[in-house]
């Protein structure tokens, strides 16, 4: 049996998220209170093109909090910004995640000018937009298994990502040996992470499945990580040498020189509306 170790969902997509003790499994991914999704907001430019810390590093130093009411946006120094649950229905705007066009809803000018501060690009023209609760954006079936199907919001592509402890170990130790300092799992984003496993055993599994059969998770392909990864998850900052992810490329978790890979996506397969939990036993498969 392997162990659930710890939850996290990133209520905007490249801000700083946060642990949770339990979550309810959606078709989009992990829910808070069974009310707000993983990656549910998302900063666009006025393009709609979508913004990571692929090219602003310094959005990782933005907080992120859910309260009964509403999203809380924490920047040091500046005051906080609380954007409500309650969106505007007439506000639309078309935005772009890769490849995928998608139906988005914009939070308006103020909170827009926050970011633009928060960031330090206020003449970037960045906006705020909230996934709908009524859009949608199907997972590619390209790795999914016969008639399966999901749903994901702006994760960059696949509702849940699993991420294994004994993995992440073991990479620290190539770090150490190469006299490079190890890293968090933070540094991962991740949304469930493993511990009782031996090191890249999600690699060589297909099912997570709770030991009550109350939920099943479908690991459907190997997360390839980009650069993304090299950047400082506590100071938003980015180092010039490309590492940790030339380490990454150099380790070689899957054995077969195809790039840098770490954790599992993964879809919900049995479970909907189940609740998960830190110290759940499960079942690899």
């Amino acid at each position: 049996m392997a162990v659930i170790s710890a939850l996290y969902i990133y209520p905007v997509k490249s801000l700083a998220g946060f642990s949770l003790s339990s979550a309810t499994l959606s078709e989009h991914g992990l829910r808070w209170r069974n009310r707000i999704g993983d990656r549910q907001w998302m900063l666009v430019l006025p393009n709609g093109r979508f913004v990571t810390q692929r090219q602003w590093p310094q959005l990782a130093r933005i907080k992120t909090e859910l309260t009964n009411v509403g999203l809380v946006l924490h920047k040091q120094g500046m005051p906080s910004f609380h954007v409500s649950y309650d969106y505007d229905p007439q506000r639309t705007m078309q935005v772009t995640v890769w490849r995928d066009e998608v139906l988005a809803f914009d939070e308006g000018d103020a909170v827009a000018q926050w970011l633009g501060e928060a960031t330090e690009k206020s003449n970037s023209g960045v906006r705020l937009v909230r996934f709908g609760d009524e859009s949608e954006r199907p997972v590619s079936a390209k790795h999914l298994w016969d008639d399966e199907s999901s749903q994901v919001a702006f994760a960059d592509g696949y509702p849940i990502l699993v991420a294994n402890t004994a993995s992440l170990d073991q990479f620290n130790r190539h770090l150490r040996a190469h006299d490079l300092t190890p890293l968090n799992m933070n540094r991962f984003r991740a949304n469930v992470i493993l511990t009782d496993t031996t090191a890249w055993q999600e690699n060589s599994i297909s099912e997570i499945s709770a030991h009550h059969n109350q939920y099943q998770l479908g690991l459907r392909k190997p997360c390839e990580r980009c650069p993304m990864i090299t950047v400082d998850q506590q100071h938003g900052s980015k180092p010039e040498d490309g590492r940790p992810l030339k380490s990454l490329i150099d380790f070689d978790c899957l054995g077969n020189g195809a790039g840098a890979y770490f954790g599992q996506n993964a879809i919900v397969t049995r479970g909907v509306g189940s609740l998960i939990e830190v110290g759940d036993d499960v079942r690899l498969g």
